[in-house]
């Protein structure tokens, strides 16, 4: 069970990436469902345990709890939801600036790069847009190096037969998919924008 440093920051960045993923589910929903993930009844609770507890314990996030609060408000907990993922993206933006990396965002990036290859598009954007809020002046420089990731992670290994004869017509078609791929990345819609290129590309005759 994966584990978070029990401050507000943390907790309030925990809710703000599931947000981000999970728009569907409302606000306050939302914090009674983390609550009684890292193991509160009510957000009240969560809250008053935050006051109290001494600076870096950590706290582990249940992902079984957190499917059985939703489902009582009346969600439907997206299947196989773990908070592994959640977990290792506020990890990389935490780790922002860390020595053993090419550059200060290195972290992030290698985050990224792990959540497109496994298919985890929704995941990246949302690691993305946390990322530039928290880290604003790398934004820039991060989602430029996107693109590249999305070909190589996701899409590549995701072509059909003859993919290279796939992905020359496709982006003779569409020159500006670099520039598209980060629209998307940072208009939330990567997920949506990504799989249907890919759809696009599976579906020539070549």
């Amino acid at each position: 069970m994966p584990k978070i440093v029990f401050s507000e920051v943390s907790v309030s960045n925990l809710k703000k990436l599931a947000r981000l993923l999970h728009p569907e589910i409302k606000s306050t929903h939302l914090s009674e469902a983390l609550a009684y993930a890292h193991g509160f009844n009510t957000h009240a609770a969560l809250l008053a345990a935050l006051r109290a507890q001494p600076a870096g314990s950590t706290v582990a996030v249940d992902a079984q709890r957190f499917s059985t609060r939703l489902n009582e408000l009346g969600y439907a907990c997206p299947p196989g939801f773990s908070f592994d993922p959640l977990v290792d993206i506020l990890s990389a933006i935490n780790a922002q600036g860390m020595p053993g990396f090419t550059t200060p965002s290195g972290p992030i990036l290698d985050t990224l790069t792990d959540l497109l290859a496994a298919g985890q598009l929704r995941e990246a954007n949302g690691a993305y847009r946390l990322f530039a809020k928290a880290h604003p002046d790398n934004a820039t420089f991060v989602a430029g190096l996107v693109p590249a990731k999305v070909l190589n992670r996701y899409w590549w290994p995701r072509l059909e037969d003859a993919a290279l004869k796939r992905w020359e017509a496709w982006t003779g078609e569409h020159a500006s998919w670099a520039a598209n791929v980060v629209s998307a990345l940072e208009n939330g819609d990567l997920d949506g924008w990504t799989k249907r290129a890919l759809t696009e590309m599976n579906a020539l005759d070549v």
